[in-house]
């Protein structure tokens, strides 16, 4: 008797659906709309906070480059970027900010894009040459550089650790690295200033007062420094070699 072996069927294959491509909405035909900063409504639960510092460094930023970036909103005038420019604007008492409307996202995804564009901005970083660059060509050009949010003293620390020496171990300096200057004040010195007296000592001694007031003087202000082993480097700064060629900072140097 003879057999008879079936051949087995071929699979078919599923048909390969073409990727698709995503959809992404960008605002590049987005109408800027000019609003008034009380008809805006803050993200309730915006877990940003906006510090007094970081405020008056936008107010400082929009009064000298002008309202740059505009408020992002939902529909219904929900802010859902902008936070502390809409702050700023209140402050400096404008009386229009521009904004744009996102349109198309779900409650979730506004949610996310409100936590998304404070989290992802923070991810990058500093080339410090390349800002150091950046920032010595302000200062030559004497421009209000505080507007950029950057601090007198951080200009300053870039500016001195750009200059500093590598190795700065005080174990392994070398004579010609220490400034050959003649010390002219000692431990219990009392210098006059007309009618102001500095003492050279230890500010944690009672002593050190007793030197430097007379018998039952009050002194109306005491400004000390003591020697709680607070480091120095990265710290304490002030060579002042081109932050001071801004005229504007040298008072309060």
């Amino acid at each position: 008797m003879s057999t008879q072996t079936k051949a087995p069927k071929a699979k078919t294959k599923a048909p390969v659906k073409s990727a698709e491509t995503p959809k992404i909405e960008n605002l590049q035909n987005a109408q800027i709309i000019q609003r008034k900063p009380v008809d805006l409504i803050p993200w309730e639960g915006n877990p940003r906070t906006h510090s007094d510092k970081q405020i008056v460094a936008l107010m400082a930023s929009i009064k000298e480059l002008g309202f740059r970036v505009p408020i992002i909103t939902n529909e219904e005038g929900v802010v859902l970027a902008g936070h502390g420019r809409l702050e700023a604007a209140k402050r400096l008492e404008l009386t229009e900010v521009p904004t744009i409307t996102a349109t198309g996202l779900t409650k979730t995804q506004q949610r996310a894009y409100v936590l998304a564009d404070n989290k992802i901005s923070q991810m990058s970083a500093w080339d410090k040459d390349l800002l150091l660059n950046e920032i010595e060509i302000l200062l030559d050009e004497e421009f209000h550089v505080e507007t950029t949010g950057f601090s007198t003293a951080e200009i300053d620390i870039m500016i001195d650790s750009a200059a500093a020496p590598e190795d700065t171990d005080q174990e392994n300096l070398q004579p010609e690295d220490i400034a050959e200057e003649m010390i002219v004040a000692k431990l219990d010195d009392v210098w006059r200033l007309d009618d102001h007296r500095i003492f050279c000592g230890n500010s944690t001694h009672v002593a050190s007062y007793g030197a430097l007031m007379k018998d039952g003087e009050l002194a109306q202000m005491c400004i000390t420094d003591p020697p709680y082993n607070v480091p120095v480097n990265g710290h304490v700064c002030g060579s002042g070699r081109r932050s001071t060629r801004n005229s504007r900072w040298q008072a309060a140097r």
